[in-house]
């Protein structure tokens, strides 16, 4: 029964160590975005957020991150968005 409990309790470290990797990846891709909007709105080049994102954090979809803070930006700003740099 013991052995049966230590098994269990793995599991669900195992199990939280997954999901707090994934909230922090949740949350790395949610400062990204932040910081790509405001870059955005700033009237900064696709291209210099692309660097930026690319020295500051580490994501696989910073190309989609990019592309679709600069066309909230142009829909706020009521015009076509950037062409982004794609990767």
């Amino acid at each position: 029964m013991i052995e049966a409990l230590r098994a269990r309790v793995a599991e669900v470290r195992a199990q939280l160590a997954r999901v707090a990797a994934q909230v922090g990846q949740d949350a790395e891709r949610e400062k990204a975005s932040v910081v790509a909007l405001n870059m955005a709105s700033n009237g900064a080049p696709p291209t210099e957020t692309a660097r930026y994102l690319t020295a500051h954090f580490d994501l696989p979809d910073a190309p989609r991150i990019i592309a679709d803070a600069y066309a909230h930006s142009a829909r706020m700003r009521g015009r076509a968005p950037a062409a982004t740099p794609l990767r």
